[in-house]
């Protein structure tokens, strides 16, 4: 984990992500190896995240293959989290960590504009009417400008009404500081757990060196008319 001079910003440098990583890169990285790796790094990111919340939990007595009983095994309450995927790049590893939380409520949202720095708005939405205390996961794979994400947890936090934004989350691949920098600016308390802090934006407001439009690249496809602007 790497500190940074932005508080709540966590920076992975464990080897198996920077692998991962490195193969998301590459250019010549194909959409099912692309998926598969992006995969990857999500759940090992997924780990760091949970460090940083007091995840519910609950126990049970069991008895095992080898007719041995055991007491007080513990559990993550998967239904008092909630996975919210931007869309589109979010969406693959999205239904990864669904996997892993089965009963954990599996929400999608996307944006449109923001893409010069401006204000981003939510277009679609598949969302719970109430997040209550859930913790929320929030996947998105790229921070540019910020604006996007900023969208994202500003749909959130009416979703929440009073309840604390600390208990969001956001789980990303690579950002940029000018976003990281907005986000956290508007939600000091929302953690941002990242395998990149990268060098910044390029002048088409792109993140460097990056990963590439992750949802063009998951699904194979050329949006001509991409909502998620970072």
């Amino acid at each position: 984990m790497t500190e940074h001079k932005f508080g709540n910003l966590i920076e992975t440098d464990h080897v198996l992500i920077r692998h991962f990583l490195t193969i998301l890169r590459r250019d010549s990285c194909k959409h099912n190896q692309f998926r598969l790796c992006l995969n990857q790094i999500y759940l090992f990111l997924t780990y760091e995240a949970l460090r940083h919340f007091e995840i519910n939990t609950a126990s049970v007595d069991l008895i095992t293959p080898a007719r041995v009983e055991v007491t007080n095994q513990q559990f993550i309450r998967t239904g008092d989290i909630a996975i919210i995927a931007v869309v589109r790049g979010g969406m693959a590893p999205a239904a990864t960590l669904n996997g892993i939380f089965p009963k954990a409520q599996l929400a999608h949202v996307a944006t449109k504009g923001g893409k010069n720095g401006g204000k981003a708005e939510v277009v679609y939405d598949r969302m719970p009417e109430k997040l209550d205390d859930r913790k929320c996961l929030v996947i998105a794979p790229r921070i540019e400008t910020g604006s996007s994400v900023l969208a994202v947890l500003e749909y959130i936090k009416k979703l929440r009404g009073d309840r604390s934004m600390s208990e969001v989350i956001v789980i990303n691949i690579v950002c940029a500081p000018e976003g990281v920098k907005k986000l956290l600016q508007n939600f000091p308390t929302v953690k941002i757990v990242t395998a990149s802090l990268e060098f910044g934006l390029n002048e088409d407001r792109e993140v460097i060196p990056g990963i590439g439009r992750t949802g063009e690249r998951v699904y194979e496809t050329v949006d001509l008319k991409a909502t998620n602007n970072g």
